[in-house]
């Protein structure tokens, strides 16, 4: 989701800058770092910088997005996915519903730990960049006011990528037929009868 929404936005700007909310779990994993490094490495971008909120000051206006979509949810009557698109896309004036398959899924994990390597210590740095200048190599500091440290994310400082070198494509791998007898016989009945085929095409 993330490679989506810069290529659409930001696919050839030269700079980009980023800002987390801290997360160690979703955020701090050498696969984001992978990820930038691949954009610099590839000719995407000349220096990509990321940052993490201090924690205590997380407040951002994504969240607060969110809590606009999960009051309006709480008060419609959704059904149907087209449904819940209306609920995104009526929640503020900057929400907007993506919905699959706008996306295409790669494997990015599978590709990125072929080339590169866990940052060690990441949880403890906010701030992280890397450029052209210094191919394969990231900035870390713990704060704003703390040293540089640099540290190798590459296994192999050699290899070079290709701009159209990019994961494979993932397809969806369905819904399982267990699956689909559980939403048939819990969810279903809480449908109204206009959505109910919307909802659960092709029940057994």
């Amino acid at each position: 989701m993330v490679d989506w929404v810069i290529e659409r936005d930001h696919a050839e700007g030269p700079t980009i800058s980023l800002h987390a909310d801290n997360c160690p779990g979703q955020n701090k994993n050498y696969y984001m770092l992978g990820y930038l490094m691949w954009r610099i490495l590839s000719g995407r971008q000349e220096k990509i910088e990321y940052m993490m909120q201090i924690p205590g000051h997380a407040r951002c206006h994504v969240d607060a997005g969110f809590a606009r979509i999960k009051q309006l949810y709480r008060r419609t009557d959704t059904d149907a996915l087209g449904q819940l698109t209306e609920v995104v896309n009526q929640a503020s004036s900057t929400s907007q519903c993506i919905r699959y398959p706008t996306l295409t899924w790669r494997d990015w994990k599978g590709f990125l730990k072929t080339y590169f390597k866990p940052l060690q210590g990441i949880r403890k740095y906010q701030y992280f960049c890397m450029s052209r200048d210094h191919p394969g190599m990231v900035v870390v500091k713990e704060s704003c006011d703390k040293a540089e440290e640099t540290f190798s994310i590459m296994k192999s400082n050699n290899f070079q990528f290709e701009r159209g070198h990019l994961p494979q494509v993932l397809q969806p791998g369905g819904m399982s037929a267990a699956r689909r007898r559980y939403l048939y016989s819990t969810v279903r009945p809480y449908v109204r009868p206009i959505f109910q085929d919307e909802t659960c095409p092709g029940e057994p």
